[in-house]
């Protein structure tokens, strides 16, 4: 991301002479490579999330048989059906922590950081993505590729 911003960054403000079509090349085969590497792993870290999120949902039922509000295959459906995956990870999420939490602890402010981390970064990458697929000149693609950084920021937090 960083290369591909300082390539465009370099092209959008000094012109098309200032940078050699070899770094430019370069550039994008790095962006490419980096993209599949993240693709793959993105995908891997869903598999162990989904995972672990399924044996937490299980294993809180354990400390309160009853106090779920959403049935077990809604833990790993919820990610995946369209507006419903806005909120209903975030309620599942909250029956466990309740279960879990010791007596008097009830604070959900570690729990919303959390889900507010994920809806940024759930709109900073269709953001991102939307304005990197429709640019064309060197400024927008500088530009869009520095949301793009923000947007993968936003997924590692």
């Amino acid at each position: 991301g960083s290369l591909t911003y300082d390539v465009a960054d370099r092209l959008a403000g000094d012109g098309f002479g200032a940078v050699a079509m070899t770094e430019v090349d370069r550039a994008d085969t790095v962006s490419t490579v980096a993209g599949v590497v993240q693709t793959v792993a993105f995908v891997v870290a869903i598999a162990l999330f989904l995972a672990w999120f399924q044996r937490a949902r299980v294993n809180a039922e354990v400390f309160d048989p009853f106090g779920h509000r959403m049935k077990r295959a809604w833990t790993c459906w919820s990610w995946f059906v369209p507006v419903v995956n806005l909120w209903f990870p975030r309620r599942i999420m909250e029956d466990v922590w309740d279960a879990s939490a010791p007596p008097g602890r009830v604070s959900h402010a570690l729990l919303n950081g959390w889900w507010a981390c994920w809806v940024l970064a759930l709109l900073a990458d269709r953001f991102g993505s939307t304005t990197y697929r429709r640019a064309e000149a060197p400024d927008e693609i500088r530009d869009a590729v520095g949301q793009v950084m923000f947007a993968d920021a936003a997924h590692l937090v």
